[in-house]
Order: C-alpha cells, then sequence, then structure tokens
C-alpha cells in the first residue's frame, strides 16, 4: 500500500493535472496497482482476496483509498476550471480567454472549440458538468449569475424546478440583473419576460417563483462570486471533487471505518481487520472455495482441532480464542453479551471503565492485538509446526496492546511497561 500510493499513484500525478489520461493508461496503471497490491514484486502470484472495485473505493466505504484513475485525473483538472475566473490577470488566463472567449455567464470558457484538434484545455472544459453541480453562486448584483441556469438559490437550479416557466422564458440564458427594475439605489422590483401569457399552472408557479425571490438580497454596487459545495469554506480542493465524483458509485458506508483506521497500530495489522470484516482471510472455508483441489477440511480448526474454521469461529469462538477474550472482558468489566461476529465486534458500542479516551484506545488495540496474535499463532501452527498456549499468546496481545496504546499519547507520562503491568490503573 505504501508503494503503491508513493510509487504507481505519485508518479502519474503532474501528467494527470494537467492532461486527460487515456482510458487503456489508466486501466493499465490500475492494472499494475492491483497486481503488486496482492501478489507483491517476484513473490508469485497471490489471491486477489478482494474485488478491484471495492478496493477502489475510500475507506469510509470499506475499500482501501487507491485506483480510480480516471476520477482523480477529472478532480486533478477540475482545479484549473475553479481557477480560470479567479485569476484573470493572469497570462495563462488572458490566452485561454481569448482563443475559446467566454460563456454567457462569463466564468466559463465556451465548450465548442475551434479545430479538431486535441488540446489540454479542450479536456479540461469536458469535465465542467460535473464540476458546476457542486458550484453555487452568492448574489451581488446578479450581472455575472444565470437567473435560470445557475445555482443561486436553493438546492436546485430554477430552470429544472420551474420547468414549465423556463420553458417559455424569453432569455434562458438571461442573467439575475436583466430580471431587476431598480426603484432606488436599494428598493427594486422583479420583471420577468415570457413569450407569451403564461397558463392557469404557469401562473400558480410564476406567484410561487416571486414568492421565493422576493426580498433576495441584491446589492447594486456589489460583485458576484461564487463558492464550492463540496468544502465547509467554500473554497475548491481537488479530495472534495473526487470524493463526490467517487460517491456517485458507492452504495453504503463502511461502518467499522472507524475502528480500522484511526488507530494508531501498523498498517498490515489494520489491512487484517479490514479483511477479516469483510470476511476476505484465507481461512479453510475460504481456501476450500478457492482451490477446492487442495481438499481442505473446513470442519477442523487448527487451535481447537474440533470445529470448522471461518473469520468467526477463528477470531471469537475457538476455545482458544474464547480464553483470551475472557481476559479482555475481565480487564474492562464488559459484561454484556459478546458479539457472534468480527464485524460486530468492531462497530459495538461498549460500555467501559476507566476514563473515556484512554479505556476506548487501549479497548481498541487490545482487539486489533487478539486479532494478530491469534492469526500468527494459526500460521505458526499450520506452516512452522511450532505451538504455544493460551497464557504465552494473551501475555504477547497485552504487550502488543500496552505498546500500540502507548504509542497514541493517550497515556501521559506512563511507559509501556507502566501500562502493560496494570491495564485498570492505566485506564484512570
Amino acid at each position: 500500500m505504501t508503494l503503491i500510493h508513493s510509487v504507481l499513484e505519485s508518479i502519474p500525478i503532474y501528467y494527470l493535472s494537467l492532461f486527460k489520461v487515456p482510458v487503456l493508461v489508466a486501466k493499465t496503471i490500475e492494472k499494475l496497482m492491483r497486481n503488486f497490491l496482492w501478489e507483491g514484486f517476484g513473490e508469485g502470484k497471490g489471491d486477489h482476496l478482494v474485488r478491484w472495485d471495492k478496493v477502489s473505493r475510500s475507506k469510509k466505504e470499506g475499500g482501501l483509498g487507491i485506483g480510480l484513475l480516471i476520477q482523480r485525473n477529472e478532480a486533478l483538472l477540475g482545479k484549473w476550471l475553479w481557477r480560470f475566473p479567479r485569476e484573470q490577470d493572469a497570462f495563462w488566463h488572458r490566452i485561454i480567454k481569448s482563443k475559446y472567449g467566454l460563456q454567457a455567464n462569463g466564468w466559463d470558457t465556451n465548450k465548442v472549440v475551434r479545430g479538431r484538434f486535441r488540446n489540454p484545455w479542450k479536456a479540461i472544459s469536458e469535465g465542467i458538468e460535473n464540476f458546476q453541480k457542486l458550484i453555487r453562486f452568492k448574489v451581488g448584483n446578479g450581472s455575472k449569475i444565470r437567473f435560470w441556469a445557475d445555482l443561486w438559490m436553493g438546492n436546485e437550479v430554477l430552470k429544472t424546478k420551474y420547468v414549465r416557466l423556463y420553458r417559455v422564458a424569453v432569455d434562458k440564458n438571461a442573467s439575475i440583473q436583466n430580471y431587476i427594475s431598480w426603484h432606488s439605489s436599494e428598493n427594486y422590483g422583479w420583471s420577468i419576460s415570457f413569450r407569451r401569457n403564461l397558463t392557469e399552472d404557469e401562473e400558480s408557479d410564476y406567484v410561487d417563483l416571486l414568492g421565493r425571490i422576493s426580498g433576495w438580497n441584491i446589492v447594486r454596487d456589489g460583485s458576484d462570486s461564487r463558492t464550492w459545495q463540496g468544502d465547509d469554506k467554500g473554497l475548491f480542493t481537488v479530495k472534495s471533487f473526487f470524493d463526490s465524483l467517487n460517491s456517485l458509485v458507492v452504495e453504503s458506508s463502511f461502518e467499522p471505518c472507524d475502528m480500522i483506521w484511526k488507530i494508531g497500530i501498523p498498517t498490515k495489522v489494520r489491512v487484517l481487520a479490514w479483511l477479516a470484516a469483510l470476511k476476505k482471510v484465507n481461512t479453510a472455508d475460504i481456501l476450500q472455495v478457492r482451490r477446492p483441489y487442495l481438499q481442505l477440511s473446513p470442519s477442523w480448526c487448527i487451535l481447537c482441532k474440533k470445529s470448522e474454521e471461518n473469520v468467526d469461529h477463528l477470531l471469537i469462538h475457538c476455545p482458544f480464542t474464547h480464553s483470551i477474550w475472557c481476559n479482555i472482558r475481565m480487564e474492562f468489566n464488559v459484561i454484556s453479551a459478546f458479539p457472534d461476529s468480527w464485524y460486530n465486534i468492531l462497530v459495538g458500542n461498549w460500555f467501559l471503565k476507566g476514563e473515556k479516551k484512554k479505556s476506548k484506545v487501549l479497548w481498541r488495540c487490545s482487539c486489533m492485538a487478539i486479532l494478530w496474535c491469534v492469526w500468527k499463532e494459526r500460521n505458526a501452527r499450520i506452516f512452522e509446526n511450532k505451538e504455544e498456549n493460551e497464557e504465552k499468546v494473551w501475555q504477547r496481545v497485552k504487550s502488543l496492546s500496552s505498546l500500540w496504546a502507548y504509542s497514541s499519547g493517550k497515556f501521559g507520562v506512563l511507559s509501556v511497561s507502566d501500562i502493560s503491568r496494570d491495564w485498570a490503573a492505566a485506564m484512570f
């Protein structure tokens, strides 16, 4: 993951910021990412445990936040659409303006570009439709805001909210200022022109429209501006635009996100927790499906040698793991019924003793430590023919939990050994 972020995603950033990437090139780079993530380099073919479309989602949506180069490319190019009207004195702005001309609103260049040749700005301007969905206008005198087509009121442009009125409007690209009649420096009225007399339904829409816009704050000497809806500060960011583009294909959020990713533990442990939450870890039941020709028996757990091995059995229900969970529950005074799945442990609302922040950090670290130590013990027994008892694994869990909790900085002057020696005292 680190190499993918720092190499395969970073090297093309400069080009993605200026040019529209061909689809074939984007797919080729994503294929390199996909193969390297699951197979490494020169390590032989590995199992692709999670579908790439799932991996490409953000961590909040159940993925790893890598890939989606086409959306990243569009988000990076969007910054030029944002900068264009804000840098009117810049040399590059004057060149683009003289070559392509401006739209009626005065903010953006024309979509129709002379000539058939491909050029960077033509590719950039093709993304204006998705870009404008997140643009909101702040009215000054209304001279640079289209009454019907720009979003300046509510959450919907007026041409879609009042379709019947827009259909009979005389000038569909009229600015707000075109529809205002000033009586004095502060008082004004609305005068909207239509091609014919309005029908009864259209008249009803017109009354509703006038009710919404009457009393709107129009400043005769003010200047119009536009803000970015994707950010709380109203300023464009590549990340907010990318998140908006990516959210169009997302089904639902990933509830264990905070438990897995917002905690100071090694990335390899977090990825294992993510895979376990998705039930994609190569336990015996999964291997039986992936490689039935090996005749793996899913009805045998290497730790207890009694039950079927799957993610939830291995991490919760196995007598070996259950004894460690009993120790954890005693340490944190958890008396409620224990969840039946690893996913529910990650999303559970736990009432823990001690100071809230400290106990929350230590609880999360201990859950992840159980996951890691049990998985390592399971693999050691299978591949190395080594075996340790519950007590030694429990001590390793406690040691790792204390180390990760100490790294969070929530425990003040306490050392790792202080935390490990007495969790109950450390949490207060």
